[in-house]
């Protein structure tokens, strides 16, 4: 088993000290050389923070429009001497930036002299004209338009978004960065065999699987006590998988173990609301080694603060920590079928529904096929029941499918 390393963190209350700032800037990077003030409002504790660059005048402020006050960002000091790390709490800045439009009202000035001379020349005409004159000026005035001014406006327009989207990422540099958002393993997305686009140890590491034992499961002859063994006992696609493997002449213990976590992903994912109470969690999951435990916390679930002043601290798991969940096991399953995996099955022991599971797993990249007539007939299926039967089956080259690509499908 790999030894675990373990680092200590010191917290430091900080209050009313000038410290670090965490400034988030999506679609733009200011220039270096730009120069930023910064200030605080006592009575509202609010960071304001302006910036000036050219043509260009950055703004931002720690007033809470997005929902961040939910969460309390830090920084991580690593401190050489003792090998620990200082927890520094500090405020995030979503920075936005203005381009100013100094060109426009240095043309209109230009332009002031040519505007009075048209501008005495109509009074004259609606004062002294024919009634002929009158009914032209009246007409030109309705359809008139200023085409300098606004050949200016497009240029300057153009000018303004060029500036802007200079610093934009490029559209395959965003497709590679949608991956980390995506609550699926780390793909390999130049894998040219599938067996590549997955890792079995992103999904379980090696310390976990030599944390089960499965003696006891292997011992076992009667089905049903078998079954009491799994942290999730009512799957049929667990249990069908285990039969079979414990009937093969010779037993695969990795490949039990393999199951054996399927069973615990599972489980965590219908006790997922008792994240944050760790003792009543083991008892529902089982007898099992910490080190699981831990691992499932860590990995699917996340630290909010509570409370009047926000000192405690607690487990929760978000909706994406539920997709996270469900997309490490159906990986695992993948994995375990050879890329070829029953939705139906995993639906009925998960409660979910056909289309929540197609999702994910077109997230995961694979596609959605049916049944061939051979494959029906060997899973004594009606007529009826084929057309309901579907198969995730991940294929190459590695594509994503996601929701707003399928909307423009």
């Amino acid at each position: 088993m790999t030894d675990l390393s373990f680092k200590k963190i010191r917290l430091h209350s900080v209050q009313n000290v000038p410290g670090p700032i965490l400034i988030s800037s999506p679609g733009f990077l200011p220039d270096q050389k730009t120069h930023f003030t910064v200030s605080r409002e006592e009575k509202s504790n609010e960071w304001i923070v302006e910036g000036d660059s050219g043509g260009i005048r950055y703004h931002g402020s720690t007033a809470n429009k997005r929902g961040d006050s939910f969460f309390q960002y830090c920084i991580a000091v690593e401190n050489q001497e003792n090998d620990t790390f200082d927890m520094i709490p500090v405020p995030l800045i979503h920075l936005k930036c203005h381009v100013k439009s100094q060109k426009i009202h240095e043309d209109i000035e230009k332009n002031i002299e040519k505007k009075d001379y048209e501008k005495e020349k109509k009074e004259l005409g609606e004062t002294f004209g024919s009634k002929k004159m009158k009914k032209i000026i009246q007409n030109k005035a309705f359809n008139i338009i200023d085409t300098q001014q606004f050949e200016d406006i497009s240029s300057h327009m153009i000018n303004d978004v060029k500036e802007v989207t200079k610093n934009m990422s490029s559209l395959e540099e965003i497709h590679a960065n949608t991956y980390p958002n995506l609550p699926i393993p780390p793909p390999n997305t130049q894998a040219t065999k599938l067996e590549e686009v997955y890792s079995l140890s992103d999904i379980v590491t090696e310390p976990e699987l030599l944390a089960i034992h499965v003696k006891a499961i292997l011992q076992e002859q009667n089905e049903r006590n078998r079954t009491l063994l799994l942290p999730f006992k009512n799957s049929r696609y667990v249990n069908e998988h285990l039969s079979k493997a414990l009937k093969a002449e010779k037993k695969n213990k990795r490949h039990i173990k393999l199951l054996y976590y399927v069973s615990l992903l599972m489980a965590f994912y219908t006790n997922r609301h008792l994240v944050s109470k760790k003792e009543l969690l083991i008892k529902k999951l089982g007898d099992l080694p910490l080190i699981l435990i831990d691992h499932l916390i860590t990995r699917f679930s996340e630290y909010i603060r509570s409370g009047t002043n926000y000192e405690t601290i607690q487990s929760v798991i978000t909706s994406h920590g539920m997709d996270k969940i469900l997309c490490y096991l159906f990986a695992l399953c993948l994995i375990i079928d050879n890329f070829s995996v029953d939705i139906n099955l995993l639906a009925q022991d998960l409660s979910l529904s056909t289309q929540k599971c197609k999702g994910l797993f077109k997230t995961l990249g694979c596609k959605i096929q049916g049944c061939t007539e051979a494959q029906r007939l060997a899973m004594n299926l009606s007529k009826a029941e084929v057309k309901l039967y579907k198969r995730a089956v991940l294929t190459l080259p590695f594509e994503i499918v996601s929701k707003k690509q399928r909307k423009l499908r």
